[in-house]
């Protein structure tokens, strides 16, 4: 026949049971001590059940900074709940930020320049090499910054000692003056750079110049084909 062998497991495992109940219940002398056993099994198992705290209790206002170089605060970073009652506050002691107005960034555009030239860059003339060569001096390009007028003029090089000057007038030539000019570097064997800038008169309105080179004993000029090199201030 055939034997039910849980049941006769599950029938010996309860009698230990009972035994091992009454051998803690004589070692220990009383039902009472058998009591506190309990309480402390039930302690033992609430601590380890027990729910952790609510959220909302370990809440707390934190504030990291970070201190620049000197030690000082730099940046301080605050995290609050939301509440009303906070933002309310926090109004109060700095000012609404969604009312406060701030400006608008100046214009960075430079303004434009207050003269500017009336003639074409030299340099760009498909014959400026057949003029240089007929007229010994010719200026390369010129522009004008911060009301002074400044550029580069090609020399032939007909011998070492030589002098470029710039002749300019405000009052179409009743009066003039001279601006020296400076050496810059010699572009081959044939043809020498100078540099020059003069300041333009505050209250012109109409300025001109033309180029005298000397070498040799000899002037040579460049006055524009006879219209002269023009400035003009704008209105």
């Amino acid at each position: 026949m055939a034997v039910d062998k849980c049941g006769q497991f599950a029938h010996q495992f309860s009698n230990l049971s009972l035994q091992n109940s009454d051998d803690d219940t004589t070692t220990n002398g009383s039902e009472e001590n058998l009591s506190d056993r309990v309480d402390l099994h039930t302690t033992v198992s609430e601590s380890l059940f027990e729910r952790p705290p609510a959220v909302d209790r370990l809440k707390a206002s934190k504030s990291v900074s970070f201190a620049d170089r000197q030690g000082g605060k730099l940046v301080e970073i605050c995290e609050f709940d939301g509440s009303a009652d906070f933002v309310a506050e926090f109004n109060r002691a700095h000012g609404d930020l969604t009312s406060r107005s701030y400006p608008s960034p100046p214009n960075q555009s430079p303004e434009p320049e207050r003269y500017f030239l009336l003639f074409p860059q030299p340099f760009i003339n498909q014959n400026f090499s057949a003029v240089l060569w007929s007229q010994s001096v010719c200026l390369q390009s010129a522009r004008i910054m911060n009301n002074t007028a400044n550029g580069s003029i090609k020399v032939m090089n007909l011998a070492y000692q030589k002098q470029v000057d710039i002749k300019i007038t405000s009052d179409m030539w009743s009066t003039c003056w001279y601006q020296h000019t400076t050496y810059s570097h010699s572009e081959s064997e044939e043809v020498d750079v100078f540099v020059f800038n003069f300041i333009i008169p505050a209250t012109a309105r109409f300025v001109k110049f033309c180029i005298r080179y000397f070498c040799q004993g000899r002037y040579y000029w460049d006055n524009n084909r006879g219209m002269d090199y023009c400035i003009a201030a704008r209105n």
